[in-house]
């Protein structure tokens, strides 16, 4: 066995090991977070909640005041003035999936009205997790980028011939397609199959989501790349470039964007109801920065 592929080998099982220490970090982490809920109207209310997609979580993360029904973890939530307030432990990258029911109102009388104002229901995600500069999807990463890293370092004085229109990043190039696939079936795995499961043992969502971003900035670039020859080249003008890369971009997300948001309306989706402003001027991330949440059926806009 050479020095070379030692060091390959050795630099391989070096970020794997990175990988199992984070993720065994990971698991021993767990996260407290205060939920909080407004209603002047309501003198009792329960949190309904369950964790990653409505499971149930284990008996000793359920905090006092709650029991489980249908599977759904019910809190009561103390209340103080109005504020019903609930602190939450749970591990470490978990994601809490909850409802507020109003169960008396002010007078004392029994209600079911849900955090909608009504008997819609729609859930809040909230997720138990921090940003740390250790995770163990980097190491992943590393351990597939660091070896071929190598590997081309050992190589780089060998002659490398390759058909030169591969290259050229402004032509279509077949290869991505197998990507965008990959991508594609990670992202169905982390979401199909729960997260304890033997093919959820890697993070596969963060990974395909993270490939087409890569992929998009690598296109995006080649756009630009090949504008900046224009405008050296005087083929076209500034105004006219910002002009057509604008457009572009527009024309491939607004007609499916405000198509979706027009079917939520017209059913009367509670969400679009209550908050349509922000998702049709296309400023629903500040929305989402202020509740610190993510709403069901449109977290994606």
């Amino acid at each position: 066995m050479n020095k070379k592929f030692t060091l390959i080998l050795f630099t391989f099982l070096l970020c794997l090991a990175g990988y199992f220490i984070c993720r065994q970090a990971e698991n021993n982490l767990v996260f407290q977070k205060e939920i909080v809920y407004q209603n002047n109207n309501a003198s009792e209310a329960y949190m309904v909640w369950g964790i990653n997609y409505m499971q149930t979580p284990p008996q000793h993360f359920l905090p006092d005041g709650s029991y489980i029904k249908d599977g759904l973890v019910h809190t009561r939530m103390n209340n103080i003035n109005g504020s019903f307030k609930k602190t939450i432990s749970l591990p470490y990258n978990t994601i809490l999936n909850y409802w507020m029911h109003q169960t008396k109102d002010c007078q004392g009388h029994v209600t079911d009205l849900w955090d909608s104002g009504g008997t819609d229901k729609e859930y809040s995600s909230l997720n138990f997790s921090t940003n740390t500069l250790f995770k163990p999807g980097y190491f992943i990463f590393l351990a597939g980028f660091l070896p071929l890293l190598l590997l081309l370092y050992f190589n780089k004085d060998k002659p490398f011939h390759q058909h030169a229109s591969v290259y050229k990043i402004n032509n279509y190039v077949p290869q991505f397609d197998s990507l965008r696939a990959i991508a594609v079936i990670l992202v169905i795995i982390h979401h199909w199959f729960e997260s304890n499961k033997v093919l959820n043992f890697f993070p596969n969502g963060p990974l395909g989501v993270n490939m087409f971003f890569v992929l998009s900035g690598f296109l995006i670039t080649g756009i630009l790349l090949k504008t900046k020859k224009q405008l050296e080249a005087k083929e076209t003008t500034k105004v006219r470039t910002f002009k057509n890369f604008y457009m572009r971009r527009t024309l491939r997300i607004f007609p499916v964007y405000y198509l979706f948001l027009i079917v939520l309306w017209l059913i009367h989706d509670s969400a679009i109801a209550r908050d349509g402003i922000y998702y049709f001027t296309y400023t629903a991330n500040y929305l989402f920065f202020s509740q610190q949440m993510f709403p069901a059926r449109v977290a994606h806009l």
